[in-house]
């Protein structure tokens, strides 16, 4: 048995830390005016994450897609072609963004997983 509660903690290790991965693979649409975006990933402002994807294009009309980060830097936007995809992984993910730039019906199936760190 623990004398004291100052004993046990003193064994502890300094600076615990948790990994957590989550997967999902999710069927994304889309078709509204270029302006409005669909958000397809939100990470809270609270969590640095790395984020690996994939997006598959299914439809018949290109996909926008917009990957913008919490740190700050300069968002990545590339165009995944009717019947082609893209795969990424970027870390400190804020939101992915998906639309038709002439608001064109999208379709397509959308794979990730986020990892992410917090001290315990």
């Amino acid at each position: 048995m623990l004398k004291n509660k100052k004993d046990w903690c003193d064994s502890c290790p300094d600076n615990q830390e948790e990994t957590l991965t989550f997967k999902n693979c999710s069927p994304v649409t889309g078709s509204d005016n270029p302006a409005n975006p669909n958000t397809i990933l939100f990470i809270d402002d609270e969590i640095t994450a790395v984020v690996a994807f994939s997006l598959e294009n299914n439809g018949d009309n290109n996909i926008l897609l917009t990957v913008n980060f919490s740190d700050g830097s300069m968002a990545f936007q590339t165009t995944v072609e009717d019947g082609s995809s893209f795969f990424g992984a970027f870390p400190n993910v804020a939101s992915i963004t998906i639309q038709n730039n002439a608001g064109l019906p999208i379709s397509g199936c959308f794979k990730y997983e986020v990892t992410y760190t917090f001290d315990i």
